[in-house]
């Protein structure tokens, strides 16, 4: 999670589902930020294997928001 400089930010929507394909600069999740809504795209062609946050829960900047697999 990149650090947008705000305090009380959470995640308010997955654009791609687990299992699904995406690929790198695609929209991969929105994270609420004050009353700024950013977008933060997936770091890599693959497919989400995992999220390790879920929609309404606080995150922190450098947090791990789930993970892609890049190899498939």
């Amino acid at each position: 999670m990149p650090d947008f400089g705000v305090d009380g930010a959470k995640v308010s929507v997955w654009f791609v589902r687990l299992g699904e394909r995406l690929r790198e600069g695609e929209r991969l999740v929105e994270i609420l930020a004050g009353a700024a809504a950013i977008d933060v795209p997936a770091p890599a062609d693959g497919i989400l294997v995992e999220r390790l946050v879920e929609i309404d829960h606080p995150v922190t900047p450098g947090q791990t928001l789930g993970f892609v697999d890049d190899a498939l």
